[in-house]
């Protein structure tokens, strides 16, 4: 970590984003970013060197817990705690500095996290999503090979497994359904925001994230530089979306209106 002069500056709010993939998390990360005193970072706890994407990298960006834990002589979780507890000195102006932690990966890599953001009272952003939505996602990414856009496009049509969207959106609730016991269970300060709340008011969402934060009158700034990757209805290119909807009533009743 680098050190930093001005100690007599108050703390900076420490937050974490917790999700999970194709949720619109970058998207709401850049744009957390983008906004006047406010630093947020991507994923953080990945357990393996993160690509560097040109689409998203926010600059300057600290290292991954991954690559900067293999230089220490600490072990975890002692490292851990340091990590976190230095993690504004990448951003020494923001008043409030966050990251952001996917369940899955989060939890079965490094289970010492949660607790240690607890203890070092960071502020939990949950975002969630339509685990329909998020298996149609994953699938256009995985054909596609492309995760952020700047540009919007329409992609071509897609069949989409029907065995492999079930598996999917039953690990999708599954997680969302840890993430709420971790609220509760750790007694998180936390902020729950949907999807397609973000999509449909996404400036009046992101003030909200910023209130949370301990900014009230913060500009929302000029939003991220990405758009969505599926930008179309799902009707018209998910070749079986009747049979992914019927799954998706099964599992957790009615899904969302096509997006």
């Amino acid at each position: 970590m680098t050190e930093h002069a001005g100690h007599a500056a108050p703390a900076p709010v420490r937050y974490c984003l917790l999700t999970t993939q194709r949720s619109g998390s970058t998207w709401l990360m850049s744009s957390l970013n983008a906004m006047p005193g406010v630093a947020g970072f991507l994923e953080l706890f990945l357990p393996h060197t993160p690509a560097k994407d040109p689409a998203w990298l926010i600059d300057p960006h600290p290292p991954a817990f991954y690559d900067w834990d293999a230089a220490q002589t600490r072990r975890r979780p002692a490292s851990t705690r340091a990590y976190l507890r230095h993690l504004g000195d990448w951003a020494p102006e923001a008043r409030a500095v966050g990251f952001k932690l996917m369940i899955n990966q989060g939890l079965r890599y490094y289970p010492e996290v949660p607790p240690l953001l607890r203890g070092q009272g960071y502020r939990l952003i949950v975002l969630t999503r339509d685990p329909m939505e998020l298996a149609i996602s994953r699938a256009f990414a995985q054909r596609t090979g492309i995760s952020h856009r700047r540009e919007a496009a329409r992609p071509d049509p897609v069949r989409i497994d029907p065995a492999w969207a079930r598996r999917d959106m039953r690990k999708r609730l599954r997680e969302f359904r840890l993430a709420r016991t971790l609220v509760r269970g750790l007694g998180f300060r936390a902020h729950w925001l949907d999807y397609s709340d973000l999509v449909r008011e996404p400036e009046g969402q992101l003030r909200a994230c910023a209130r949370f934060l301990g900014l009230s009158h913060a500009d929302p700034g000029n939003g991220s530089p990405l758009t969505k990757v599926v930008n179309a209805p799902y009707t018209e290119i998910v070749e079986n979306y009747d049979e992914v909807a019927a799954i998706a009533r099964e599992l957790y009743g009615r899904p969302r209106d096509p997006a």
